[in-house]
């Protein structure tokens, strides 16, 4: 399977990850959150980044569609 492309926008200095959204827990496994519907909102826990990073996108890409988040936010894929 083929990696998809990342987006090339930037991100903060801060990130350790290389991800939006993406976080890595102390267990050393990622996890992909968003602030909606007045909650902190977490995919489930992933053994590497990159799968944190697509199902934070299907999380963000749903709640736009469902009208949950007022606003775009950066996507790490967005051509997929």
């Amino acid at each position: 399977m083929a990696t998809p492309k990342k987006s090339k926008a930037k991100l903060k200095k801060t990130n350790s990850t290389g991800y939006n959204g993406v976080t890595k827990l102390k267990n050393g496994k990622y996890v992909g959150q968003s602030w909606f519907d007045k909650k902190n909102n977490r995919t489930k826990q992933f053994a590497k980044a990159i799968d944190a990073a697509k199902a934070y996108d299907e999380m963000v890409t749903q709640a736009l569609a469902e009208g949950k988040l007022k606003r775009a936010t950066l996507l790490n894929f967005p051509n997929q």
